[in-house]
């Protein structure tokens, strides 16, 4: 995955790039972007292996399952104060 690193329209894509692990992050510019992408594309065992890495993180962390517990938790939370 490449994200746009500081940008607003990068959420939530952003939260699941760890810079080199799981994907890489641009400054914005084209140039900066032709450079990450010429980067990623001259290694193909490595953009293989933030590709498993970015879909394990995905299937640990984003699942319906962890999303209601963090619903749960937020509500539970606001009828506390």
């Amino acid at each position: 995955m490449v994200a746009e690193a500081g940008h607003p329209d990068s959420s939530p894509e952003i939260e699941a790039v760890i810079e080199g692990r799981t994907g890489r992050c641009y400054d914005g510019s084209a140039e900066d972007l032709r450079a990450v992408l010429t980067d990623a594309l001259a290694d193909p065992s490595q953009l293989r292996q933030m590709a498993d890495e970015g879909l394990r993180l995905v299937r640990e962390r984003y699942t319906a399952e962890r999303h209601a517990e963090a619903i749960e938790t937020a509500l539970v939370r606001l009828i506390r104060r």
